[in-house]
């Protein structure tokens, strides 16, 4: 009986006031005060104490190798860190920092705990808890990382393809190279449309979406409506895809690579500024706007898990009228120009 009266308390939402409660006890005590930057605990330190935010935020992050930053989450106010300390004498394995000014931060001592945990059996329940909720947000990140990985298998294994079959192509692909010429033979953008954009523009298709393969499988294939959290993980392909293509451009410095990082990364803005990014009119870079046109086309011709394809003449409809708003005008117009005349 006691046992499960004592999760049916945990599941509740009040199991988590006796963190709330034990610091309640201590409003005498005001924690450190840290400025924005300013380090709370090192990676590789050895201490035993747990940490209560008091005001503010905190981030946690690991240093790489190569000295950069891997971010992995950021704490708010009233949430704990450093627990596992209390518990193991190994080593910090990331290191915190202060999130924003005026961040207050109240330390506890193994001894302290014990004697609240003493007055409060349920207190460790709430301690539990919270690794749980963070090995979790962990985990994610953990598969976050392996899908990137898998994005830059996709895109070696692409080019590896490309490379022992330069003829190939696809109508996509043909398509794009067809309008940028269109555009260039008008006179349009005549600095940005160059050799160099031309000859590229094939390899930045066929890696358009690389970092596709960095989103789960079954929220591309979802044939219902996508939540929040889902359409947020299908946006993360852009910039999955740019990480990847850019990490290799700078491995190997590749203008056909820069390019591909750059449409990956933007081909999903709007002309209006209401895409991913946020992007507008003309700080959009033209190799994306033209792929947008032309990608967009073939996807409203594909079935989708979630609709069918519609045909030609309802896709060219559709991107007319969202000319100026989704799409550059210029870019609309010299593409329903080649549609007419390819009809």
């Amino acid at each position: 009986m006691w046992f499960s009266q004592l999760f049916a308390r945990f599941r509740t939402p009040s199991a988590g006031s006796s963190i709330h409660t034990l610091f309640s006890q201590q409003e005498k005590q005001l924690g450190r005060r840290y400025a924005k930057g300013e380090m709370i605990i090192r990676e590789g330190a050895t201490d035993h104490f747990m940490y209560y935010i008091q005001n503010g935020a905190v981030e946690v992050f690991k240093q790489r190798l190569d000295q950069k930053e891997t971010h992995l989450t950021r704490l708010e106010q009233g949430e704990i860190f450093g627990e596992m300390a209390l518990f193991d004498d190994a080593p910090r394995w990331a290191s915190v920092r202060a999130a924003s000014d005026d961040t207050r931060v109240l330390t506890l001592d193994a001894r302290a705990l014990l004697r609240h945990l003493h007055e409060d059996p349920f207190l460790l329940l709430t301690i539990l808890r919270k690794l749980i909720d963070r090995l979790k947000r962990m985990n994610r990140l953990y598969n976050q990382l392996t899908r990137e990985q898998i994005a830059a298998s996709t895109a070696l294994s692409e080019l590896t393809r490309l490379h022992r079959q330069p003829e190939d192509d696809t109508p996509m692909t043909g398509m794009v190279t067809q309008l940028a010429e269109r555009i260039r033979a008008k006179g349009v953008y005549p600095e940005e449309i160059n050799g160099g954009m031309m000859e590229h523009l094939e390899l930045a298709c066929l890696l358009l979406d690389v970092g596709e393969e960095g989103v789960e499988q079954d929220i591309l294939e979802k044939k219902t409506g996508l939540t929040s959290h889902e359409l947020h993980a299908v946006r993360q392909h852009a910039t999955i895809g740019a990480q990847v293509l850019a990490k290799a451009a700078i491995r190997r410095p590749e203008p056909a690579l820069e390019l591909a990082a750059e449409v990956a990364e933007f081909h999903h803005e709007h002309f209006d500024g209401q895409g991913y990014h946020g992007l507008h009119g003309q700080t959009i870079p033209l190799s994306a706007r033209i792929i947008a046109v032309v990608d967009t086309y073939h996807a409203l011709l594909a079935d989708r898990p979630h609709r069918q394809g519609v045909t030609p003449e309802e896709a060219l409809a559709m991107i007319q009228r969202e000319s100026g708003s989704h799409f550059d005008p210029v870019v609309v117009e010299a593409f329903l120009e080649m549609m007419q005349e390819s009809a």
